[in-house]
């Protein structure tokens, strides 16, 4: 069975002209090449996406890969996740009570086990990583309750002390909530090198609408594997 063009470029999260351009540079099999009308060979893309360490989005791949014991993208538990904002408070109590409120993507039951396992971990040390950024999470993975990881963006309304390491104000919160320690080391690695990039972080303080957060991302995505392959 083969693939097009854009169920490909789904598979990998990527947008098709990057796909496109690796198939005219020769760094991607491509099964037809015809005035830009390309096939993909399922068995073929599969074991090259495995040789390159290029990850197959299993919610548009369940046929092509189904191992729960791979690397999750980062791509797909945000989009897993609700992109939320003016999330309001003048406490980190009350920023983390009004941004569980409103996740969709979470039973109402949920969440007041979700709030006070927030807190928990806050009452350690606080997940503000500096740059105006915190990341909220539960100290233990949360196995019985999730089946898949998601990350829950949240701008806030006005910036918030929040005990930061570098003791900058808070202006975003990424909510990392993962079934399994291993996926949540895994999240937390990829979301803090992005979180690295200074330009990243002035992206953020624009408040970028969902849609233009999602394709910052995959760009970025895209220029790493990139980087990483060839």
């Amino acid at each position: 069975m083969d693939l097009s063009l854009h169920e490909f470029a789904k598979r990998l999260t990527l947008s098709p002209d990057i796909i496109l351009r690796w198939v005219r540079e020769g760094k991607i099999p491509v099964h037809i090449k015809k005035e830009n009308i390309c096939s993909f060979n399922k068995t073929v893309i599969v074991k090259w996406a495995k040789q390159h360490n290029m990850l197959l989005s299993k919610r548009e791949n369940n046929n092509i890969e189904d191992n729960q014991d791979e690397p999750q993208r980062l791509m797909d538990a945000m989009k897993a996740g609700d992109v939320l904002y003016n999330i309001t408070g003048d406490s980190t109590e009350a920023v983390l009570k009004d941004a569980v409120d409103k996740i969709t993507t979470l039973p109402t039951a949920m969440k007041p086990e979700l709030y006070e396992k927030l807190m928990e971990r806050e009452d350690i040390a606080s997940t503000g990583v500096g740059k105006g950024v915190a990341i909220p999470h539960p100290r233990s993975p949360m196995l019985k309750a999730l089946k898949s990881p998601l990350i829950t963006t949240c701008f806030l309304d006005k910036p918030l002390e929040f005990n930061a390491v570098d003791d900058k104000y808070v202006f975003i919160l990424f909510i990392l909530l993962s079934p399994t320690l291993p996926i949540h080391l895994q999240l937390l690695s990829e979301l803090s090198f992005r979180l690295r990039n200074d330009d990243f972080i002035t992206f953020l303080k624009s408040t970028p609408q969902q849609e233009k957060l999602f394709t910052e991302l995959a760009e970025a995505e895209a220029d790493q594997n990139t980087t990483n392959i060839f």
